[in-house]
């Protein structure tokens, strides 16, 4: 992609992550719950995956290579949309503009870092345990927001509650997202 459509998308990107803060803190001021609209913002993996690509092109506008980074985010934002396809958006049914904000973050963005990938045909040297490797930044995600979830008794994603899912539902959620990751990261690791 050129440094134009790179800046096009972050644009594109921040204005939808900021409108998705914006809807945290109004429901926050409307449940007048006493919590961080940002910590709330920034418990959701969507978001995070999104502020990597975010960082990943603004380092690209500069013409600043990261490839070690580049599987890794591809990897992230992808089960992103995976996750959002086939379990969220079947019981989540987004209103007025956040059906356009959360297409941006699920499904363009995703789209646009792979648009990228076959583009630029960018053939990375991966190592056969990097994917593996990859794994860290989302069982830390799982456990820091299960740790959050448990004291403030609210989680980002309902396959997060323990006790409304019951233990056999948790840890059979927990298994399949720990085997998702593996095996993308390797599908990953075959394609680069």
């Amino acid at each position: 992609m050129s440094k134009f459509l790179y800046g096009i998308n972050s644009f594109i990107l921040i204005g939808a992550l900021l409108y998705t803060y914006y809807g945290i803190k109004k429901k926050i001021e409307k449940d007048k719950e006493k919590r961080s609209a940002v910590a709330d913002l920034l418990s959701y993996f969507t978001v995070l995956s999104n502020i990597l690509v975010l960082f990943y092109w603004g380092l690209k506008i500069f013409e600043k290579d990261i490839i070690f980074l580049e599987a890794p985010i591809r990897l992230y934002i992808s089960i992103t949309c995976i996750v959002y396809c086939f379990i969220l958006f079947p019981r989540w049914k987004p209103k007025g503009l956040y059906i356009l904000s959360n297409f941006i973050v699920h499904l363009y963005v995703p789209f646009m870092v792979w648009y990228n990938f076959i583009i630029e045909n960018q053939k990375n040297k991966i190592s056969i345990l990097e994917p593996i490797f990859w794994l860290i930044m989302p069982v830390i995600y799982l456990i820091l927001v299960t740790i959050r979830g448990y004291k403030i008794k609210k989680y980002p994603y309902f396959f997060l509650d323990r006790k409304t899912i019951g233990n056999k539902k948790y840890v059979t959620f927990m298994v399949s997202l720990i085997l998702l990751f593996i095996i993308s990261g390797y599908i990953i690791y075959v394609i680069s």
